[in-house]
Order: structure tokens, then sequence, then C-alpha cells
């Protein structure tokens, strides 16, 4: 009887131990590999308000190591448009003037940019943040037949150049859902705040004093990478 009672002591004591060697702590993702389907949406001299939205694609990476603050590294890829025939310029663009600003464009883009997100709120499977970025903006204005508009002088001031790459800050609020499998899903929604006059080719015959500016919502897709 002795022997039974030490034998079944002796094996619940392993079974504990097993058990408890079991329950480990969860991973918790470290860094996610991040998709988005934007909509976008520009404002210059061509459209005064927001109005005509395409599509654009990002990737990203975003990192999920502390508490309040976390980096977060951006590709985006897309394209804006505006058309307005009745676009009117404060300069004289006459026939004898040599300059015709162009009343249509579609500017192809694409924006590489390192953000640091704040966490406004940060549950195990919700995350609440605001973004800050700093990126390297680069576009390429094109007329109704896809030509570029860079180099036809003709459609600016006379001797009005610009350069296609131009200082951007990014900023956004958004949110991000995990579910059970740390894979999730999330929504941003913000400006890319460019420093160029030129998103439609435009500055000296337009009509407006401030940079060009893209809106934009982000759709968003996370799939977690690395776990600690």
């Amino acid at each position: 009887m002795r022997q039974l009672l030490l034998s079944l002591l002796f094996f619940l004591s392993a079974l504990a131990n097993a058990q408890r060697d079991s329950i480990k702590t969860p991973a918790v993702p470290t860094h996610f590999f991040e998709l988005g389907i934007n909509a976008n949406a520009y404002k210059g001299d061509l459209n005064h308000s927001y109005q005509k939205f395409t599509s654009a694609v990002s990737f990203g990476v975003k990192f999920n190591t502390q508490k309040r603050i976390n980096p977060h590294i951006g590709l985006i890829i897309g394209s804006i448009t505006a058309q307005n025939p009745n676009f009117q310029t404060n300069y004289y663009s006459g026939p004898d003037s040599g300059s015709t600003p162009n009343a249509f464009v579609k500017t192809t883009f694409w924006q590489l940019n390192f953000d640091l997100q704040l966490n406004l709120i940060k549950k195990k499977y919700f995350v609440l943040y605001f973004s800050q970025g700093i990126g390297m903006f680069h576009f390429n204005p094109k007329d109704e037949n896809g030509n570029s508009l860079v180099n036809q002088l003709n459609t600016r001031a006379p001797n009005e150049v610009y350069s296609q790459v131009a200082v951007s800050f990014p900023t956004s609020l958004g949110f991000q859902y995990l579910f059970k499998n740390y894979v999730g899903a999330g929504f941003q929604a913000g400006w890319l705040n460019t420093k160029t006059y030129y998103l439609d080719n435009i500055h000296q015959l337009g009509n407006r004093n401030t940079h060009d500016n893209i809106l934009f919502y982000r759709f968003l897709i996370y799939i977690p990478l690395t776990f600690k």
C-alpha cells in the first residue's frame, strides 16, 4: 500500500511538472510585414480640393518592440490625376507668351519613408496609433498621351524647371486589429505632405502658393515575421 501511494504521488508530481512545463508564455510578434491598398487624391493648382481618387499599393515593416513608440518603414507606389479644362492662370499665357499650362495631368509617384508610430492605445489585439515620418518622394507628371511634362517647357513659365524628387512628411492616424494567430487587418488615413509645387507640373502659372498634397486612405493586412 505504501509503495502504491508513493508511486501515485510520484506520478501526480511528474504530471504536474509536465503540465507546468507545457504552459509557456505565448509568443508575441516583434515585426510585421505590411501590405496596403490605398485610395489617394491630390490637391493643387488643377484641383483646389481633394476630389478624384486613384489607387496605390504600399509595403512596409512595422516594429512591435516597444509599448509607446515604434518605428515603421514603408514604400508607396501609385498615381494621382486631375483635369480642369477651365483652369485660369494668374499670368498671361497667350499664343505669343510661349507658355500654355496643361489642363490635365496624371502623375505617377513612389515614396520611401521612415515613421515613428505613437501608440495612443495598445492592447494585446488592438492598437490605435498616430504616425509622423519623413520620406523621399519621386514623381513624374504626364499629359493625356502619357508623355512626361517635365521636359515640355512650354507648359510652364519661361525658364521654369523643377526636380522630380522632393522631401515629404507623411502624417496619419490608424489602427491595427490582430486575430488570435496574430495575422491582422487595419486602416490608416492621412496626408503625404509633399514639399513640391509640381505634382501637377504647374507653379508660377498657377494660383496657389502652398505645396501640392496627397490625401490617402489605406486598408492594411499584417503578417507576423518574428516573435519573442
